[in-house]
């Protein structure tokens, strides 16, 4: 059912990609030869611009079909909602219904954590409770959430993906404050 649901989704998103770079294929070549070349160039801009995002939705598509995810993070925001920029190479990779990161973490605890790293470590951990809400996929968002083992607890995490590669992360535990982060899918 869950493939038929992904095979449906993309097939969906397919088909309105291809429309809208077929709008402006069309407007392009139905264009009167006495209008401005500028007016072409600009269509002809639009009509690449469909043509690239249509490559990467295609590609963000695949990979959440395949569920081998790769996510490289790009910030942080603290419980105060103040944003880290992150340029550690910091990474979310997902596969075979796994998880393994290591994230910082910039909010507040209710256990003490006096030398220890206080960073959100997830090592292998198995995903459960995992849930796919695809009924945004037409606006180009497409929602994972689970839960995992961390190495200092029990973390509810939500995915975030949008069609453009973006994606927001949130990760929460009970004896800690939501993270939130920030980041790309990286895709082939």
């Amino acid at each position: 059912m869950k493939q038929m649901i992904r095979t449906l989704t993309a097939a969906v998103l397919l088909v309105t990609a291809l429309t809208s770079c077929g709008m402006a294929y069309s407007s392009a070549s139905s264009t009167p030869s006495s209008s401005s070349s500028s007016s072409q160039t600009g269509t002809t801009q639009i009509s690449r611009q469909n043509q690239e995002q249509l490559q990467v939705t295609t590609r963000v598509l695949r990979a959440l079909s395949s569920g081998d995810l790769r996510i490289a993070v790009k910030q942080a925001y603290s419980s105060s909602g103040q944003m880290v920029p992150l340029n550690n190479g910091y990474e979310i990779r997902i596969q075979d219904g796994k998880i393994e990161s290591r994230l910082p973490f910039y909010g507040s605890s209710t256990r003490a954590s006096l030398g220890e790293d206080v960073s959100i470590v997830f090592d292998k951990a198995p995903m459960r409770d995992y849930n796919e809400d695809n009924s945004k996929s037409m606006s180009g968002k497409f929602v994972r959430t689970f839960r995992a083992a961390g190495a200092d607890g029990d973390y509810a995490v939500s995915l975030t993906v949008w069609d453009n590669a973006k994606v927001d992360i949130t990760c929460q535990n009970s004896d800690r404050s939501l993270m939130r982060y920030e980041g790309e899918l990286l895709i082939d």
